[in-house]
Formats: structure tokens, sequence, C-alpha cells
């Protein structure tokens, strides 16, 4: 406590306590008292989160004495989510420990503003969330989803903690604690925690850069980390599509995701380097982290007729060798998997090379560069529309070999171009045929392969 309290300051706090912890013990909220009270009072920023911190963690421990008839889950179970949240908060407390102060105090409006977000829209979106679990049938949840969310929340409480029991209730009933169950996965779950580890990881990066104590080695692991969740991710993306849109519109379904790919190609690199000069690499970290809330919102916003999981007793590795005897025991699905692969690969040497024909062939700069990566990304976005208006599921090979040849061809003229219009041309029709490509590769994979053979859905 500062050496200057004065009595009034005493009084203040204490009626501040008192209060909080009978709003806490009721509906939540008491943070928002108590945290800028304590500023108030002259308690450094730092000192204030952990005093409110400790203070949240007695009260809480006092209603859960007065609730404990009304706990409703195993003990196994109830044990289980303790640890979880132990280990949540101590790495959420040891990264508050390793923050600066004057990274602290840069962050206390963001973190007052999610607190706020949380707690003005937190009851509408935990009975949002009530309707949602009535309206569908009840089916048996994973635990191990159940204990991430309480993870995620729990580092969160040991480094900020205002909102933290608004955060779990809403987690609580989504995820129906009173039906856990054996782990049951399906797409959907595989997704929506993969969201999550992404946002943890993308916070990480946050904490790293605010802190500055990011080095390579950190950045590493991080990317070792997102490679991994990508591996589960992109392709349960593929496997998911099928069960969110019918058959005759996944070619147009291929086609708006591919142009959307390609807009935030194009703008996302410009809004990007603006924020960075305005707000540093730490708070674009931040904004990214926080962007995961939106498909994590949009992922529980979907509902989906139940499927049985297709029950595999096989091993992983019979597994993984039955697909690839499947997928190129199959003339057209291994004709599709050898043609993309050898696109991507003439795709990423084009993108390799890209900064040395704009400096050594067309004699440019960075701009040059960026011209030419804005011209092959209007190109997709010109294809992917293109196959919005006229595309046909059932001419998807000849469009699959029509951009395979167009994209050939335009990369043969862009290498023997010395011209820079001539360059902007062709690498806009290759754009243009390399996304042909991929949309119709795409499209017939999702028709050709059968339900036990797309993966992801097995157990």
């Amino acid at each position: 406590m500062p050496p200057s309290l004065t009595l009034f300051h005493s009084l203040l706090l204490f009626s501040t306590a008192f209060i909080a912890g009978g709003l806490n013990a009721v509906a939540g909220g008491g943070s928002f008292i108590t945290f800028p009270t304590l500023i108030f009072t002259g308690v450094p920023p730092i000192a204030a989160n952990a005093t409110n911190n400790t203070a949240i963690w007695v009260a809480a421990l006092a209603s859960a004495g007065a609730y404990r008839q009304d706990l409703g889950i195993e003990r196994r179970d109830f044990l289980l989510l303790c640890g979880v949240s132990l280990v949540g908060g101590m790495i959420g407390s040891i990264a508050l420990l390793y923050t600066s102060p004057d990274v602290f105090k840069k962050l206390i409006p963001y973190l007052l503003l999610l607190a706020t977000v949380v707690f003005t829209f937190g009851e509408p979106f935990k009975k949002w969330l009530q309707r949602r679990n009535q309206n569908t049938s009840p089916e048996s949840v994973p635990l191990f989803n159940l204990a991430l969310a309480q993870l995620a929340i729990a580092i969160y409480g040991g480094f900020f903690g205002a909102g933290i029991g608004i955060l779990m209730l809403a987690a609580l009933t989504f995820l129906g604690i009173s039906g856990i169950i054996a782990d049951r996965w399906n797409r959907h779950q595989i997704l929506l925690v993969a969201q999550i580890l992404g946002m943890l990881q993308s916070l990480a990066l946050t904490w790293l850069a605010l802190s500055g104590t990011i080095n390579i080695e950190y950045i590493a692991i991080l990317g070792v980390l997102q490679g991994i969740i990508n591996a589960f991710d992109i392709p349960t993306r593929q496997a998911f599509l099928p069960e969110t849109v019918s058959k005759e519109n996944l070619g147009n379904a291929f086609a708006l995701y591919s142009s959307l790919v390609s807009v935030t190609s194009m703008v996302g690199p410009a809004i990007a380097g603006l924020l960075i000069v305005a707000l540093g690499s730490g708070l674009c970290f931040l904004i990214d982290s926080i962007s995961y809330i939106a498909v994590i919102i949009a992922l529980l916003a979907i509902r989906l007729t139940s499927r049985k999981a297709i029950i595999s007793k096989r091993k992983p590795l019979e597994e993984l060798k039955t697909s690839f005897k499947y997928a190129f025991g199959f003339l057209p699905i291994r004709s599709v998997l050898i043609g993309s692969a050898l696109v991507c690969c003439v795709w990423g040497f084009y993108l390799a090379l890209g900064p040395i024909f704009a400096k050594e062939i067309l004699q440019g700069g960075p701009n040059t560069f960026g011209f030419l990566m804005t011209a092959s990304s209007l190109g997709t976005l010109a294809g992917g529309i293109y196959l919005t208006k006229h595309s046909n599921v059932l001419e998807s090979g000849k469009v699959l070999a029509l951009g395979i040849c167009f994209m050939g061809i335009s990369l043969i003229v862009f290498a023997l171009s010395r011209v820079f219009w001539l360059s902007l041309l062709s690498l806009f029709a290759a754009g243009f045929g390399f996304i042909l490509q991929i949309i119709a590769g795409r499209t017939l994979l999702q028709l050709l392969v059968s339900d036990e053979n797309r993966g992801c859905n097995k157990r």
C-alpha cells in the first residue's frame, strides 16, 4: 500500500471491497469497482491487479462453500478442472510478474475494454447458449474441450481477472457440464479447439512482444506449434465443408472462400503495415488474438444435424497406409492430387523468386514486387468471382485442366518478359489459372472421396 494512505482512502477501500464481495457472490462484476479504486488510492497498476485477484480468490472460496450443495459434477471431473484452473492461473500470474509496469499500463485500457464487453454482453450470450442447447439434441461433450476452455480462462484470470466469472459461466453453459461423459470427437469440435489453441498461441506472441522478451527461439517454438495446429485445422476445414454446404453448391463455396482469401492477401498486409507503424507489433498481435473470438463465436453459432462418428479399429499407421492406397489407387483422385502438388510447387517457386525478378529482371524495388503480388492476387480474385457465376461441378474436370494450362502458359510468359506491364498481365492471368485449378481440384475431391475416407471424424 502507498505510504500516504489516508483514513478516507482506507474507508473507501474497505467499503468498496465489501460491496464488490457481495456483487461477485451474486452476479459478478466486482472488479469494475475494486481495481479502479485501488488505482485511485495510489496503488501501482500491477500491485493493484495482484491485490484485486487475491481478493477475488478469497471471495470465490466463500461463494463455493455457500453453493457446494448445488455442485452437479463428478468428483474426478471436478478435481481435474480445479487442477487445470490452478495451472492456468499460475501461467497467467507468471506472465504478469514478467510484464513490465509500462507495458501493463498500456494494456490496462484494452483489458478493461475486454472485461466491459464480457460483462455487458455476458448475460445475453449465456442465454443464447442456453437456447441453443435446448434447441439441439443433447450430446456428450469431450472433457478435453471443457478443460481447454477452462485453461484459457484461468490464464486470463491469473493475468487480469475482471469478467472471469462471466466467461466461466458462458463456457460451462455451452459445453454442458452436466453431460460430460466419454470423448466424442467430430469436425466441428476439432475446428473449435484449433481456433482456441491458435488464439492462445497469438496471445503468447503478444506477451513476448510487449514484454520485450521475444527472441528467435521463442518464435521458432511458437511457429512449430502453429504448424501443428494448422495440420489439424486446414484438412478439417476441407472435410467439414460438405457438412455445411450441399454438393451442388460446393463449387460456389470454394470460389467465395478463395475470393475472400485473395482480398485479404491484398488488403491485409497494407492494414497490418499501418497498424504496426501506429501501434507497434505487440498490439498488432493482441488484435490478431482478439480476432479469433469472432471465428469462435461463428463456430458456436453453426448448427448441424448430428452424425455418428465413423468408428475404426485400425491403428493410426494402418489408417495412413489405407488412405494412401485409396488415394493413389483411384485414378481420378490420384490425378487431382499429383496435379495440385505440381501446381503448388511451381506457384511456390514463383513466390520465392518474385523479389529477384522484381529487382534483377525488371530493375525495380519493393514497390515493383508489391505490384506483382497485387496483380496475381487480383487474378485469383477475378477467378474466384468468375467461378461463383459460372460454377458447374459437373465440368470441374475441364476447369481443372484449363486452369493448369492457363497458369503454365502465363508463368512462361512472365519468365520471358522484360517489360513491366507484360509481367503484370501475365501474373494476373497466372493467378486466374491458379485459382481455377485450386477450386476445381477441391471440388472434385469433395465429390469423389467417400465420407469414411475423408478423415477427421474417426475414432
